[in-house]
């Protein structure tokens, strides 16, 4: 079982995931014109957070405000001002009004006609891609998570989340955790077994950063810091916002159960900028295993 392999490349991931992804909150649409009919207005993915794209830096640099410079500039590069594209050609909308326009609106931050040689080879910020063409392929290409070891015989799952209803502290950000017993989660007692996947259960979406998955040596949530607790240091698994999960290598599973893992730590980061009383979220990670 090659454990440091995949403790480096959980940290590493971690380390990519609180570094260059940045969230995103709906409450920063209604600072701009049509913000809520634009997928993901200002950020790579379509959920709306994440690394930002080039609009989403330029808004970011105006104040996160709707200001005549930025509505007359060009973010994507397109030959369209972002006012033109947002429905606000004029640069005359105001926070809280309707839009002049509603309709043929375009993305200030993706390039049109986006499938154009000079489009595709628009540099992206940020370095995860280097390109818009780059960026779009591996985009549009995901249909899910391709892992055909959850196809095979014996694979069964097991979830592990947060109980439903727990509260979102009113502060900004906050990592919360949770340790849980794997075999009161349903996991056999008497055998081993080795992952084969780990899928996310997403349910409060507009708090969520990112959830990591640890090993420990019982228990309520609690406050946490950049690892879940002294006794649950050995990373197992990172999931960022717009993964669909990850299919481990047949000849690196890792082994829980009888002689394996048998205690794991869950660790959330939420994000309530705007102090918002009364959110809940119960997300966590599906864990796929098999006897083979």
């Amino acid at each position: 079982m090659r454990v440091c392999s995949h403790r480096l490349y959980a940290v590493l991931l971690l380390a990519i995931s609180l570094l260059q992804l940045v969230a995103s909150f709906k409450s920063f649409q209604i600072r701009i014109p049509n913000g809520d009919s634009v997928p993901g207005v200002g950020h790579f993915l379509v959920e709306g957070t994440g690394a930002r794209n080039q609009f989403g830096l330029d808004f970011a640099g105006a104040g996160l405000k709707w200001t005549e410079a930025l509505c007359r500039s060009d973010s994507d590069g397109d030959g369209r001002t972002n006012g033109a594209e947002l429905g606000d050609p004029d640069c005359v909308w105001k926070e809280h009004e309707i839009p002049r326009f509603n309709t043929s609106l375009s993305h200030p931050g993706i390039c049109d006609p986006w499938d154009s040689p000079a489009c595709q080879q628009r540099q992206q910020p940020g370095g995860l891609w280097a390109s818009q063409g780059q960026w779009l392929a591996e985009v549009c290409r995901t249909g899910g998570l391709d892992c055909p070891a959850l196809e095979e015989d014996g694979v069964k799952n097991l979830t592990v989340r947060f109980p439903s209803g727990s509260p979102v502290p009113t502060k900004e950000t906050t990592y919360i955790c949770m340790i849980f017993d794997i075999f009161e989660l349903g996991l056999p007692r008497d055998q081993d077994f080795h992952l084969v996947a780990v899928t996310p259960a997403l349910d409060n979406k507009d708090v969520l950063h990112h959830i990591s998955l640890s090993a420990c040596t019982g228990g309520k949530p609690y406050e946490c810091g950049a690892l879940a607790a002294s006794a649950c240091q050995e990373f197992l698994y990172v999931w960022t916002v717009g993964r669909d999960g990850e299919c481990f290598n047949q000849q690196a599973g890792m082994r829980i159960g009888r002689n394996g893992y048998r205690t794991i730590s869950l660790e959330l980061h939420w994000n309530n900028p705007e102090g918002k009383a009364g959110l809940t979220d119960s997300s966590g990670l599906v864990l796929h295993y098999t006897p083979n």
